[in-house]
Formats: C-alpha cells, sequence, structure tokens
C-alpha cells in the first residue's frame, strides 16, 4: 500500500513539473522567446518581460510581407495598414499601460525609455460579397488580415505575435453578404486589437 501511494505520488509531481515547464521554440527572427496563448495566436514574450517601465510606446508604420499578393488587393492593403496602426494606438492608449503611445517619431521626447512596435501584414484577402452571400456562414468571401508584430527595446526583440482574423463576428458570418468588405475588416481588425491590448493588460499585471 505504501509503496502503490509513492508511486501515484511521484506521478503527481512528475505531471505539475511537465505542466509548469514553458513550451519554448525558436520565435520569429531566430530568438528563442516563451510561447503564451493567451492571445488568439501565436505570442512569444522575453522572459522576465511584462510591457512595463517604458515611458512611450511608439507604433512605426504597418509594412507588408506577402508572399503572392493578389494586385487587386493592393487599394485595400493600403486602407488596412492605416486601420491596423490607428486601432492599435487608440486601444493601448486606453489601457493606461504606458505613459505617451504615439505614431510618429517625432512625438518621442528626447531621453524617454521607449518600446518600438512594429506589425507586418503577412497574408491579406480583401473579401468578396457575393461569395459571403451563399457561404459566408463557412467562411467563404470574408475579408482576411495576418499580422506579424514585434516589440523592440533597442535591437533587443522582446515581444512578437502572430494573429489572423477572418470574419470574426457573427453579422459577418450570418448578413456578410450586406455588409461591405472595409466594414466587416475593420471590425475584425478592432477586434485583434482588442485581444491584443487585454493580452498586454493581463501581462503587465503578473
Amino acid at each position: 500500500m505504501v509503496q502503490r501511494s509513492a508511486i501515484v505520488l511521484l506521478a503527481l509531481l512528475t505531471l505539475v513539473g511537465c505542466a509548469s515547464t514553458p513550451d519554448t521554440r525558436p520565435g520569429p527572427g531566430g530568438i528563442t522567446l516563451r510561447e503564451d496563448d493567451d492571445l488568439d495566436g501565436d505570442v512569444w514574450l522575453a522572459e522576465g518581460f511584462r510591457f512595463t517601465g517604458y515611458d512611450t510606446l511608439y507604433i512605426a508604420p504597418p509594412q507588408v510581407d506577402i508572399a503572392k499578393p493578389d494586385p487587386g488587393d493592393a487599394e485595400s492593403i493600403e486602407w488596412a495598414k492605416g486601420v491596423l496602426r490607428e486601432k492599435l494606438a487608440n486601444e493601448i492608449r486606453r489601457s493606461g499601460v504606458f505613459r505617451a503611445v504615439v505614431t510618429s517619431d517625432t512625438e518621442i521626447r528626447p531621453g524617454s525609455r521607449t518600446l518600438r512596435f512594429e506589425n507586418t501584414v503577412i497574408d491579406y484577402a480583401k473579401g468578396g460579397g457575393a461569395a459571403r452571400f451563399f457561404a459566408g456562414l463557412y467562411g467563404a468571401g470574408q475579408p482576411l488580415i495576418k499580422v506579424r508584430g514585434q516589440m523592440l527595446d533597442g535591437d533587443t526583440q522582446v515581444f512578437v505575435f502572430e494573429a489572423k482574423r477572418r470574419g470574426e463576428s457573427g453579422a459577418a458570418r450570418w448578413v456578410g453578404g450586406y455588409l461591405s468588405n472595409r466594414d466587416i475588416q475593420e471590425e475584425d481588425i478592432e477586434d485583434l486589437a482588442e485581444d491584443l491590448v487585454d493580452f498586454i493588460q493581463k501581462t503587465s499585471k503578473r
């Protein structure tokens, strides 16, 4: 009986040890960071990083790195880049985690400790209303945006995420044929920004 109890205890300790061991793997850029799945997407955090202790968060202009971009999406991608930067800035400002959130490097005060936030659109589709009308519930015709973001403290990468949104709202799925591509995508980008800010706020309080 004692021997059986010891075996059970050893098994439980092994399971606890496995559960508490962080899953690590190389993040974008080849730097091994700690993975965290609170955000709906892939997230890596440098050990001990909590988004705190900075005077300013600078959000750089979003870039585009799509393997085979559709030429017909070019105008919509430029629009989405502006919406992405605006939504991220507004939501992060409301979080109160950073003293200042700026979108121009001229707004960075000399001597302030600054975190640089870079975002790249790595997959995109503007969507199509006709396809949504017939099969939008199953994802057909929904606009798509996938973003890879990173934060840099100087030259040190401290945070990386990848997240995708494709017609996330109930309205986009059920009545998406009556909505514009941009209305749906703007809501998707706002959803992405809100989820990112939730993650930042939770992490900052750990």
